[in-house]
């Protein structure tokens, strides 16, 4: 039985609700990704595909922001750490009580998500929260 915090699972699902633009950016984003990942890829190439990514962001409809930033965060943890997003946030939290810059890290990426999920950034986040924000915010099925 597959873990309900399954990452692979989680992106699928993710990817379902997407238009088809949506999904056709984010197959792109996943090829470019790959392309990088396995070292086929200058930091120039990089560099183009950050852009790349940006700019397809502010064209894709507003319903697809969202959930295409969900997928691309799951996707990073996925390929970087492992297979389950639960054990990878608490890693990440417990990083953050021992880093300041991890923590500052943990926290803008709880409040990129809060922004694109249309909600309030949280007053003075600290790591705690900002692991229960994207606890929230990645693995909700609701959301």
């Amino acid at each position: 039985m597959t873990d309900s915090n399954d990452l692979a699972e989680r992106i699928a699902q993710l990817r379902t609700r997407l238009s088809p633009e949506g999904e056709r950016f984010f197959a792109e984003y996943m090829r470019r990704f790959d392309a990088v990942s396995a070292g086929d890829r200058t930091d120039l190439d990089h560099m183009a595909d950050s852009a790349w990514t940006l700019e397809q962001l502010q064209s894709l409809p507003a319903d697809d922001v969202f959930i295409v930033m969900q997928a691309m965060q799951l996707h990073a943890m996925q390929v970087y750490g492992g297979a389950t997003g639960e054990d990878i946030v608490e890693e990440m939290v417990e990083q953050a009580h021992a880093d300041p810059e991890s923590a500052r890290t943990l926290i803008a990426q709880a409040q990129q998500l809060q922004i694109y999920a249309g909600e309030p950034l949280q007053p003075d986040m600290d790591v705690n929260e900002a692991g229960n924000v994207l606890r929230r915010l990645l693995f909700d099925p609701d959301l």
